[in-house]
């Protein structure tokens, strides 16, 4: 009874998957509060919705504007419903449906299941509970490249033209190519950190298997590789065909080297100063727009940013060892990493080596470390959001690589030490899911009260709808928004960011509020206000001594509201 159970849930792996995930997620969401991990997802659900008028355009987003321009339509059709985070959590249902359906075809049903229910717990749960599109697109990549890329068994061969075709376009590598496409949709960045940590794996696994099979693999490589380039093509293109939002774009990249890249952290003070002078910056003009004041075109703009760039090597030379020591360690030891990696170990215990898999398995410890060393030199060090994808790549490898060779009854017949090390690692990982539920379960608690108190807060906070709120920086509390709010309570809102140069949107909205100059406008006009975060007193003393450089304005702060999230300032010339 029990073998022909599991035939025919065997033969149903598709439907099992889903029902299985369907079961695990809304387990999660009927007990645990989700929250934003940053400002970036709650921003671009405010721009999609429409509840906030003075954001940039509804297409603006850091996702595709393809997806930008289908999630307007959505809430156009009802704004009482979280249409953002449907996209978002159905995203990570389908590409969590795709992963547990390969895990399913490739070893036993119960082992399988198990297994997945372990990366869950200390996975799964994390990336649900901590939404973030980041590591959505990440997620939606691995699942798609996994189901085009990761085959239960050898490919049988083919003869003919048909015959490839017929290997190529398939029910599951069209699902797989959409899978992809649809993550480099949501962040294209993350769909190329997908590609080169996965690839290398890939590359390994059909060395060893016949080369019929590999050009089917390259075929579909660079279909979906098309695909996705297409899109971010054409998403440049419908931007270029604006003059002011064509300018604004192509100050993103010098942007992006300051303020990611941070090119000139490392610098010595006096030789900074010395290259800042050539743009007639002053080292409190560089502050400013490091930490995401930069309204002042004359002053932030393409040609100052290239005569800065263009005296500083690309590779951060000057990066001292211990730095890069620490930043690499934080991440590693992180309890999530950590848990990651026990449970790398302990998989990869269970797996019957062979040449190939013990490639597979040593790039895949590896490639991660590298990546994370090649971003600290080269583009900044990543993120929770970019090393939680890194991460999830350690884990999603060794039950890839699980086969239907490997059972329990196996390892019975391993050698004494090896069932010891199996038991310590299948304790410290037994330990690590005790940990995660725990740390889980505060989050939650956290997330639900905090959003409470944000509802409190802007009923007393009560902003006016003809009002202006300069946000810098963590000025407002955006994560505090649920990703399941109703966001008719922040309508008469109207915030506007400072972070970049001004964007035609944000011209456009200066222009309705009658103000040329932002800075000056905080002075002079009685509805535009400046939020700044309570800890921030620094940027306060930044301010100050900017606008002494700029306007030979001395400048007082005015609270008119004040909290533990935000506080908001009237600024007024001291006389």
């Amino acid at each position: 009874m029990h073998n022909k159970i599991s035939r025919v849930l065997k033969k149903n792996t598709l439907l099992v998957s889903m029902l299985f995930n369907l079961l695990l997620f809304a387990i999660i969401y009927s007990i645990y509060t989700p929250h934003f991990m940053t400002n970036d997802d709650v921003k671009m659900m405010l721009r999609v919705a429409g509840m906030n008028r003075v954001l940039e355009p509804s297409a603006y987003i850091h996702s595709n504007i393809i997806l930008g321009n289908f999630l307007t339509w959505l809430y156009a059709l009802d704004k009482s419903i979280p249409w953002y985070a449907i996209y978002t959590i159905l995203s990570l249902f389908i590409a969590h449906v795709a992963f547990l359906y390969r895990i399913l075809r490739n070893s036993p049903l119960i082992r399988s299941m198990f297994m997945y229910l372990v990366y869950f717990i200390i996975v799964g749960v994390q990336i649900l509970l901590n939404l973030q599109f980041t590591i959505t697109a990440g997620i939606l990549s691995f699942a798609g490249v996994v189901l085009l890329f990761f085959e239960p068994k050898k490919m049988r061969r083919y003869y003919t033209l048909q015959g490839f075709f017929e290997r190529v376009f398939t029910i599951r590598n069209f699902i797989g190519v959409l899978l992809i496409f649809f993550g480099s949709l949501v962040r294209w960045y993350s769909t190329l950190l997908v590609f080169g940590l996965f690839l290398p794996v890939v590359f390994i696994q059909y060395v060893f298997r016949p080369f019929y099979n590999a050009r089917v693999k390259v075929a579909l490589f660079v279909l979906t590789f098309f695909l996705c380039y297409s899109g971010v093509k054409y998403e440049k293109y419908k931007y270029r065909q604006d003059i002011g939002w064509k300018k604004h774009l192509e100050n993103i990249p010098s942007l992006v080297s300051f303020i990611d890249y941070q090119v000139l952290e490392n610098v010595p003070i006096q030789k900074k100063v010395e290259i800042l002078a050539t743009a007639d910056w002053s080292l409190n003009d560089y502050y400013m727009l490091m930490h995401w004041f930069s309204m002042n075109e004359d002053l932030y703009n393409k040609v100052n940013f290239e005569k800065i760039l263009s005296q500083v090597p690309k590779v951060k030379t000057n990066l001292p060892f211990k730095r890069v020591y620490e930043i690499t360690m934080s991440i590693l030891t992180n309890q999530y990493s950590i848990s990651c990696i026990f449970l790398w170990f302990f998989v990869s215990l269970m797996i019957n080596l062979r040449l190939s898999k013990i490639l597979q398995l040593f790039v895949s410890l590896i490639l991660p470390i590298i990546a994370i060393l090649y971003l600290i030199f080269f583009r900044k060090p990543p993120p929770p959001r970019v090393w939680y994808i890194i991460m999830i790549f350690i884990t999603w490898i060794p039950l890839l690589l699980l086969s239907k060779k490997n059972n329990f009854r196996s390892f019975l017949k391993v050698k004494l030490y090896k069932k010891i090390i199996l038991c310590l690692f299948a304790f410290l990982l037994l330990y690590n899911c005790f940990l995660s539920i725990q740390i889980n379960s505060n989050n939650s608690k956290i997330n639900y009260e905090s959003n409470i108190w944000f509802h409190n807060l802007m009923d007393v906070f009560n902003p006016n709808p003809n009002n202006l709120y300069i946000v810098w920086g963590e000025g407002f509390p955006y994560p505090l928004i649920s990703p399941f709010d109703n966001l008719e309570y922040l309508e008469n809102l109207n915030t506007i960011g400072v972070g970049v140069p001004p964007t035609p949107t944000t011209k456009e909205v200066l222009a309705k509020y009658n103000i040329k100059d932002v800075y000056m406008a905080m002075l002079e006009k009685n509805n535009v206000f400046l939020c700044l975060h309570p800890a921030h007193k620094y940027k306060q003393e930044m301010l100050e001594k900017y606008m002494l450089e700029h306007y030979n304005l001395s400048i007082n702060y005015n609270p008119i509201f004040r909290s533990g999230a935000f506080n908001v300032y009237k600024i007024t010339e001291m006389k």
